[in-house]
């Protein structure tokens, strides 16, 4: 029923070592897909998670793999589709998600990229409700992370807002609401929308203590909604932030910030 009612290419079969095609595991969500020359994957951090790694060591081996052969074929781009960002959105260099208390395993596999030689991977990930683009630098690497140049970076990250799920504003004043008045705020909009400008205020003032703690992360925006968009090209990569109101129905939308990166940098210049 998952693979009938939701937008997901189910895997494919498999060939076993004897030869046969057999079934692939169903509940096997990380996959491999390709556009064109650019190689796609999708990985799966909610289920596969070891005592070593958040992947499983299954999946952090096909990742691995795939990887390099992506790169041994000269794949302009590797785009990685990753439910939960890899880039330090915390204060003091802290994770956020399902990296946070794996800071051994996020560095290894930035590592691997570094030592192999992969470049030119964009991780698309998710899950923090908001909107930032960060280099991923190898912490303790051969080459100190430069954050003017992206020196020492291993790759770049983009986290996509959400479109309707609150952010940060959305979530202190929901987190006031209940301290003054006991109870949710469904069906209370008035009194939670008098709550908001003053978390807008209280999250500018994360974002700009996310910037300055983590010089690696290049944007910060946890109040508006939107998406967030990835252009490709055989020669930059562009990232894009977009916002969008959400209380009612309207055409409207706004540039939030735009990144290029150049191939084999592994790092995000703002040019809008």
């Amino acid at each position: 029923a998952f693979w009938e009612w939701t937008p997901a290419r189910p895997p494919d079969p498999i060939t076993a070592p004897d030869g046969n095609v057999v079934p692939a595991d169903v509940g096997r969500d990380h996959r491999h897909l390709r556009y064109g020359d650019v190689d796609l994957f999708v990985l799966d951090l909610r289920t596969r998670s070891d005592d070593v790694t958040i992947l499983g060591a299954e999946q952090r081996a096909w990742f691995q793999d795939g990887l390099l052969a992506s790169a041994g074929r000269r794949a302009p781009w590797r785009v990685v589709v990753n439910p939960i960002p890899l880039a330090a959105v915390g204060l003091g260099g802290t994770l956020y998600g399902g990296w946070t208390d794996r800071p051994d395993d996020r560095q290894s596999l930035l590592r691997y990229l570094s030592e192999h030689g992969i470049d030119d991977c964009v991780f698309v990930a998710g899950d923090a409700h908001g909107a930032f683009v960060a280099d991923l630098p190898v912490e303790g690497g051969p080459v100190p992370y430069d954050p003017a140049t992206g020196a020492g970076s291993a790759a770049v990250e983009i986290l996509g807002n959400s479109v309707s799920r609150g952010g940060g504003d959305e979530t202190i004043a929901e987190s006031t609401y209940r301290q003054l008045y006991g109870t949710s705020p469904d069906g209370d909009r008035a009194r939670f929308e008098a709550l908001l400008p003053q978390a807008q205020e209280t999250v500018r003032g994360i974002e700009d203590a996310l910037l300055a703690a983590n010089p690696a992360l290049k944007y910060a925006q946890w109040r508006d909604h939107g998406y967030g968009l990835v252009r490709l090209t055989p020669t930059e990569a562009t990232l894009e932030q977009w916002h969008v109101p959400i209380l009612a129905p309207s055409r409207d939308q706004w540039l939030g910030a735009r990144f290029t990166v150049a191939r084999g940098t592994n790092h995000v210049r703002r040019t809008a």
